[in-house]
């Protein structure tokens, strides 16, 4: 009892001491003195010493409340707060006095104590934490931080109370996110609910004022507690939680979201200073961390992220935040969107997507940046955890793409192409989308159709049949599981070649493009239908739909070989030199084998698309009398692929685009291919088939491809063949008269060797004959040129013919026809006209290479000038040699002259085989042309071989490798003796000599020689 008396003593004491206090420097100090002890009276047991303790602090309230300059014992406070012996009703009061005192303390004083009001927050109430942290707020831009980390962490001690780290750093966050004028209003609101008489209108005004996105209810209560700043205080308070983050008290990635938040402010000194130091930590942050993220997304959606039903049971209602306004969310994406791997959260990322696109807070443009979002987990995020969920994405584009708005569609396109070539499965169930896509094309404005165009590209890979690069060269093409578990095959196939044929023929180029890639990519390389539709589209006049056209057919590098390269028995050149060529290439022939359809399917398939397309008016087209079924340009490419399939399955290989010139290595192989297909019933159809395909272009638009197209035929299988065109002679003899010099070659071979196998003796003789009597007339250059060519090559075939009935050749010099057109022959060579002295050297290189010239040996004793006086072996010789010195005579020319002399040793044994060898080493020292020592070099091997030369076989029956020359030891000999005696003058006398050209040419001559013989 005495004890309680002298406690109410000295309570009266304080009270007069405080009460008599009559400046404010008296109340300051008698306050700053007795407040701490007196609240430690609270805990007193006896009930007068509190309520004494309790007047003396209303006292106090009412005499400081209203003095602002009045200090309190803030730190003596601090220290009593934390007295873990103190009641919870003194700790309650003190903390009254606290929040009090705090702000009155100068700003230098409140920043040095933040470290102790921090310390004072360890397990306090939850209360007590949000009015202790909100004291601190406008403070935190005034302390100065050390920028040692070690005295850095000393002095906050957050690392080592990660409960009260989370817990500033969330406060900060919601003060970050409160909106400037919302705690006005709220304080509005708050004085209405004060006035008010009853206490349910109380609760109904207070909560007046809606939520700020981003926030809860909680967290919007807990900022805007107390004493609400004003808009310029809420300014400034921002601007210092920025600079308090950016020094370092907190790591870079638990800052992430402050400054984004900051960063979307609308005021902006705020918002610049956020952005700065954004700047400064973005490149330094691990965007693959699931923790770096995860904030950023629980932010953007707000608790519907939590999408378990239990989880989010556990949240009270009061807690649940509400999703970010469109301000901040257009902050946040370009952030997230430099996430990788498992940095994308799944499910968060895909509502992200439909809550941009389709939610309540969403604008254009973020509808704009969800769709790039979009693109990044379609191709950054796992395939385990992208398949689940595409078929949801997939749904949410299509709904957008079905939408008016064209800004969108083009991102949207694009990201289910990407979409599709990831999970295929999800595109390539049916067509329908397909279908959907190119019409698109045709539909959509100019600029959103490239993105479909693209979008179909990117999703080409999914409609592939599953088929590895092996399997792709089987020809049946049966239907097949992919990777993702699609069947494409039987009825989705035909439908897949229904649409494509529909839309390679489009009027949309773009639609054009897109049909060749799928029919390339989608197919086997030997899918006979999807080849069709490749050939249609390489008569399109886009450059770039018939260039993809070709590239698919034919690969990358779809160029035309040279003769050399395609086997082609042009200028002399033997069949060992060019494999030597193709061994040098360095390529492997299989890495580079083109893989086509086998020739009777492609045929079959071609003639049948022919006649349908005949039937319809849309489809053919008219070149002036005639019809065809496919423009020119694709029938011509047609029947290139077709001569390629042809050479294909006659076990030719072939690296790329090859356009064989027959007679060549090959034909023998074709031929004989030829011969098989006519002796099954099938092969004859087709071949009739093929026939006719030639002959409605050959018709139409007569041009060098389908006219090489029928000499391959013709000329592969005369005996069966032939016979057929001997009607048409007549319009076959009109293509000698062409304008172009390769068409009136190819005619001439393939005239002659009509007239040889298909007509009888009699007729045979009275067609050469009209041939020679046109060649000696004044007919026009190009008639003469032709008919020279024709006759050499009838001549030429008819001496096979005997040769290959063992029928005697030695009254060849008695038989007229023949004698009269070597004569007219040679006698062209003295022409003035380049073209035909170049028609003579190729018909007399023809003809001497299979039989004796009908010409006496030696030479005549006439003078050069007397060109009527009949001509001799060695004035033929001497002739050719001076077309080779001529200077004005073009190299072409000049090779074909030296190899008619050297084929002139070929079909006999010359008797100036010498001379010939002779004139060559001559010709070496003057002549710097190094084409035409290469021909030389190869002329000097017939020379050497003489009638064991491969080129005396017949070439379009007999391979090299087979051919096996007859009377071998008779001739043995001789061809020796003239390799001895050629060795020895290029070693003896050229190889001294100090010419230059001597050396050079006498090193070529031995290397051809060594290499062919």
């Amino acid at each position: 009892m005495a004890n309680a008396t002298d406690e109410l003593t000295l309570l009266e004491r304080v009270f007069l001491r405080i009460g008599s206090a009559e400046s404010d420097e008296q109340l300051q100090s008698a306050v700053s003195k007795f407040l701490p002890p007196v609240l430690l009276k609270l805990s007193s047991q006896q009930d007068g010493v509190r309520k004494k303790v309790m007047e003396l602090l209303v006292h106090i309230n009412k005499r400081i409340k209203s003095r602002s300059l009045v200090q309190l014992p803030v730190e003596a406070l601090l220290l009593q707060y934390q007295d873990p012996a103190a009641s919870s009703f003194v700790t309650n009061f003190t903390i009254i006095y606290i929040k009090l005192g705090y702000p009155r303390l100068p700003v230098a004083k409140q920043a040095e104590l933040v470290p102790c009001v921090l310390n004072a927050l360890e397990g306090r109430p939850q209360s007590h934490q949000d009015s202790l942290l909100l004291i601190l707020m406008p403070v935190l831009g005034h302390v100065t931080v050390p920028a040692d980390p070690e005295k850095r962490s000393v002095l906050f001690g957050l690392n080592e109370r990660p409960h009260i780290y989370k817990l500033l750093a969330d406060f900060m966050l919601d003060v970050l996110l409160l909106p400037y004028g919302a705690t006005a209003q709220q304080e509005q609101h708050q004085e209405q609910a004060r006035s008010s008489q009853h206490e349910d209108a109380s609760n109904t005004s207070a909560n007046s004022f809606p939520v700020p996105l981003g926030m809860s209810e909680y967290s919007f209560k807990r900022v805007t507690a107390g004493n609400p700043l004003t808009s310029e205080e809420l300014e400034q308070t921002k601007l210092g939680i920025v600079k308090f983050l950016a020094s370092g008290v907190m790591t870079d990635s638990d800052i992430l979201c402050h400054l984004i938040v900051a960063a979307a402010d609308t005021r902006f000194s705020v918002a610049n200073a956020a952005d700065m130091e954004l700047k400064k930590i973005v490149g330094l942050l691990d965007w693959g961390s699931m923790s770096l993220t995860a904030p950023l997304y629980s932010l953007f959606l707000g608790t519907q992220l939590v999408t378990a039903k239990s989880r989010l049971n556990t949240i009270k209602v009061d807690k649940r935040c509400s999703p970010a306004s469109t301000r901040i969310r257009l902050k946040i994406l370009p952030y997230l969107c430099r996430s990788r791997g498992s940095a994308l959260v799944f499910p968060a990322c895909i509502q992200v997507f439909f809550d941009s696109l389709y939610g309540t807070n969403t604008s254009p443009r973020l509808k704009n940046m969800a769709l790039q979002f979009s693109m990044l987990i379609i191709l950054g995020a796992n395939i385990q955890r992208l398949t689940p969920v595409a078929g949801v994405l997939l749904s949410g584009l299509l709904k957008l793409i079905a939408e008016d708005d064209n800004s969108l569609k083009v991102l949207a396109y694009s990201a289910v192409g990407k979409l599709g070539s990831r999970v295929p499965r999800v595109v390539n169930k049916d067509l329908a989308l397909l279908q959907t896509f190119f019409e698109a094309l045709l539909q959509e404005d100019q600029d959103i159709r490239m993105s479909v165009r693209e979008a179909l590209l990117s999703m080409v890979e999914a409609f592939h049949v599953g088929l590895d690069d092996e399997s792709k060269e089987c020809s049946d093409v049966k239907a097949t599981t992919d990777g993702s578990g699609s069947v494409i095959g039987g009825q989705c196939q035909t439908m897949m070649q229904a649409l494509l044929a529909n839309q390679v023929e489009s009027n949309e180029p773009m639609a054009r493009f897109v049909a060749v890639r799928y029919a390339a990519s989608v197919f086997p390389l030997n899918h006979a239908p999807s080849r069709y539709l490749l050939l249609l589209a390489t008569g399109d006049n886009k450059d770039e739909v018939f260039t993809e056209a070709l590239k698919a057919l034919y690969g990358p590098d779809h160029g035309v070989e040279t003769s050399e390269g395609s086997g082609v028995l042009e200028k002399g050149r033997s069949e060992e030199s060019q494999k030597q060529q193709q061994q040098n290439s360095g390529t492997s022939d299989k890495s580079r084998e083109l893989i086509l359809p086998q020739f009777c399917d492609m045929a079959q398939y071609l003639a049948e698309r022919a006649v349908i397309r005949m039937e319809s008016a849309a489809s053919r087209y008219v070149i002036g009398n005639h019809t065809l079924p496919f423009s020119p340009a694709s029938f011509v490419e047609m029947l290139t692929y077709l001569r390629l399939c042809l050479a294909r399955s006659a076990d030719v290989q072939l690296k790329k685009r090859e356009v064989i010139q027959h007679p060549s290595q090959f034909t023998p192989l074709i031929s004989r291919y030829l011969h098989q297909l006519r002796q099954t019933f099938t092969g004859c159809g087709t071949l009739d088939k093929y026939l006719s395909l030639i002959q409605q272009l050959l018709t139409a638009s007569p041009s060098i491809v389908p006219l090489a197209c029928l000499l391959e035929l013709v000329g592969s299988a005369p005996d069966i063949l032939a016979g057929n065109f001997t009607g048409k002679l007549s319009w076959l003899k009109g293509l000698l008269f062409s304008a172009k010099e390769e068409m009136r070659e190819k005619s001439a071979l393939l005239y002659g060797i009509i007239i040889a196998h298909g007509l009888d003796d009699l007729a045979y003789e009275e067609a050469v004959q009209d041939l020679i009597n046109c060649v000696k007339s004044k007919s026009p250059l190009e008639a003469q040129h032709g008919c020279l060519l024709a006759s050499a090559h009838a001549l030429e075939r008819k001496i096979s013919i005997m040769k290959r009935d063992n029928s005697s050749l030695v009254n060849l010099s008695s038989y007229a026809v023949y004698k009269e057109g070597v004569e007219a022959i040679v006698f062209h060579l003295n022409h003035q006209h380049a073209l035909l002295v170049l028609a003579s050297c190729i018909a007399i290189g023809e003809l001497a290479r299979c039989a004796p010239l009908p010409l006496p040996s030696g030479s005549s004793s006439a003078s050069a000038e007397d060109k009527n006086m009949a001509i001799w072996k060695l004035d033929l010789v001497k002739k050719l040699f001076a077309i080779m010195n001529n200077g004005k005579i073009t190299t072409k020319v000049k090779e074909h002259a030296a190899m008619a002399a050297g084929f002139l040793c070929v079909g006999e044994e010359f008797p100036h085989s010498r001379d010939i060898i002779q004139g060559f080493l001559d010709m070496a020292k003057e002549t710097r042309d190094v084409e035409v020592h290469f021909t030389a070099g190869d002329a000097l091997v017939c020379c050497v071989q003489g009638v064991m030369s491969p080129f005396a076989r017949n070439v379009w029956t007999t391979l090299e490798s087979e051919y096996e020359p007859h009377d071998i030891d008779a001739v043995l000999a001789a061809r020796n003796q003239d390799l001895e005696w050629l060795l020895d003058e290029l070693l003896n006398k050229f190889a001294p000599k100090p010419h230059p050209n001597s050396r050079q040419v006498c090193i070529l001559y031995i290397c051809v020689n060594e290499t062919h013989i």
